[in-house]
């Protein structure tokens, strides 16, 4: 968790007191979402979570939900909650970057 890169848009979602803190930043481009960064306070969960979403965001526009990112990745059902703090924190960077 810290700032962000001058001219990027963030998201982040979480907080440390709950083990699980998410900030995504990114520069929009003609495009779409480029230079896309993650800082991540959690488990490994979170981590590939992240790195998921960030790398599928560079291919397409609909990189999916918490939901499908825990079937993508074999994750135990007990990462949803961790998922969905990704998932926020990520939407909250989409919403930033849209005008």
């Amino acid at each position: 968790y810290g700032s962000a890169i001058p001219g990027t848009f963030t998201g982040a979602s979480g907080s440390v007191a709950r083990a699980c803190a998410v900030q995504f930043s990114a520069t929009v481009g003609a495009d779409g979402l480029r230079d896309i960064r993650y800082l991540v306070f959690g488990g490994p969960d979170a981590i590939a979570a992240c790195e998921y979403v960030a790398r599928r965001a560079l291919e397409t526009t609909a990189v999916g939900s918490a939901q499908d990112w825990l079937e993508a990745l074999a994750l135990s059902r007990d990462a949803l909650s961790t998922l969905l703090v990704v998932e926020d924190a990520w939407r909250a960077l989409v919403a930033a970057a849209t005008p």
